[in-house]
């Protein structure tokens, strides 16, 4: 066994059974990314290096998925299977700063971008072909500001997730 296979198998183990180490073990794999052919908004190809990925994937709290990741295949299918588009990244934001990074991620490279908010486009519109996705599965937050009156919710947050709080709280009817 070569002394880098080695090394890199040897993390992986680690990974797998101490917490501590799953931070090396990705900062191991984050920063053997290579440069990755995309395309702009407007159909021209671009190449996004190596270091832009790292940069982004770096100041995002959820995930970024490339081709050959665990879990990208999941990520970039919708419900429609006419469509099987791949995008050269996606990101599944934690955050609204996610968005926001990826966004601006998009906006600096140019890039092609399809957001998925539960895969239902039957238009295949929620994904797209060697640009960036934005996957929202992980936004799934409602919040009830009772003073306000008013209800914030997320992405994909489901109708029923809605009525939880508020049917809670809510004042009795009057008549």
């Amino acid at each position: 066994m070569k002394r880098r296979e080695f090394v890199t198998s040897s993390l992986l183990a680690a990974a797998v059974g101490l917490p501590a180490f799953r931070t090396v073990y990705a900062a191991a794999a984050a920063s053997q990314i290579p440069d990755i052919q995309a395309v702009t908004g407007d159909g021209r190809d671009i190449t996004l290096r190596g270091a832009q990925i790292r940069d982004l994937a770096a100041g995002l709290s959820g995930k970024l998925l490339l081709a050959g990741d665990a879990g990208y295949d999941d990520a970039r299918r919708i419900l429609n299977p006419s469509f099987d588009k791949r995008p050269a990244l996606i990101v599944q934001p934690a955050s609204v700063a996610d968005v926001q990074s990826a966004v601006k991620f998009a906006r600096a490279h140019d890039l092609l971008v399809a957001v998925k908010c539960g895969g239902h486009s039957h238009s295949g519109q929620s994904t797209c072909d060697r640009g960036l996705q934005i996957d929202l599965v992980n936004l799934r937050e409602v919040r009830l500001d009772a003073a306000a009156r008013r209800v914030h919710v997320a992405g994909v947050s489901r109708p029923q997730a809605a009525k939880i709080p508020v049917a809670s709280r809510a004042a009795p009817e009057r008549r």
